[in-house]
């Protein structure tokens, strides 16, 4: 990867923080069912799925037709909703 390290370390310090707030502001009845009843990978999978189908609706709502220039919109609002993932993760819970 021809990345400038200082934007990959900001970046990843960006995404670790968004991803520890938002296991924060979960509700506790959630994060304790993904935590004891799937690995800790299809635990984040689950979340992560969800967060994405309220943004794509939040998204929907309000009508958000892309940005300039966005060409592949309708395509990415799609694989934003999230259910692949969550029904993926699902599948797997811990033994």
């Amino acid at each position: 990867m021809n990345v400038d390290p200082k934007k990959l370390e900001a970046c990843l310090r960006k995404i670790a923080g968004m991803v520890v707030f938002c296991w924060v502001k979960a509700n506790m009845e959630l994060t304790a069912t993904l935590s004891i009843d799937y690995s800790p990978f299809y635990a984040l999978n689950i979340y992560r799925s969800i967060a994405d189908f309220f943004n794509s609706s939040w998204m929907e709502q309000y009508r958000f037709s892309g940005y300039q220039g966005a060409h592949e919109y309708p395509d990415y609002l799609h694989r934003l909703n999230g259910f692949g993932d969550g029904v993926g993760g699902t599948i797997f819970p811990v033994d």
